[in-house]
């Protein structure tokens, strides 16, 4: 989901234009995965070696479960190094960025995965590209209004 919606979004020039900014954050959910957090783990150890999207793609290709011994599998097939991977599991900067994120989505009460944000607006599970396009186009017509408008009201003043 995460690597198709993004390719998406990258091939329509949301993101290049600097219309739109794309931002992961892991939400492991332990009560349905219970492998989740050595995914998340993996995911940034991968993402922090420049790695994101191949191991995106490499786990959605993947099949179930993704236990340590998978991962690192996974891990060696991007040629990222096995002693620094079988490490990270441990390594207490990638289990502080993974905690931070596990709070962000507590605070703002994320009970599922994926769960997206557009223009402050929750998207919650898997919806089609044309879907995210409509509301993405939507909100930026809004911040476009909202900006034509503090601009002539600035203009105003002078």
């Amino acid at each position: 989901f995460t690597k198709k919606l993004l390719l998406e979004l990258e091939q329509s020039n949301f993101i290049d234009k600097g219309k739109l900014k794309f931002v992961l954050v892991n939400f492991p959910l332990e009560q349905v995965n219970e492998n989740s957090l050595d995914l998340a783990r993996a995911i940034i150890y991968a993402a922090k070696k420049g790695k994101f999207l191949e191991i995106i793609d490499k786990l959605s290709k993947a099949s179930l479960p993704f236990n340590k011994e998978a991962l690192t599998v996974i891990a060696k097939e991007l040629s990222l190094n096995p002693v620094d991977f079988a490490l990270s599991f441990e390594n207490n900067e990638i289990e502080k960025q993974l905690r931070f994120e596990q709070s962000i989505g507590a605070t703002i009460n994320i009970q599922g995965v994926p769960h997206t944000f557009i223009g402050g607006v929750p998207v919650v599970g898997n919806m089609p590209y044309a879907t995210f396009k409509k509301m993405i186009e939507s909100a930026l017509a809004q911040v476009k209004a909202i900006t034509k408008k503090s601009q002539s009201q600035t203009a105003g003043r002078n």
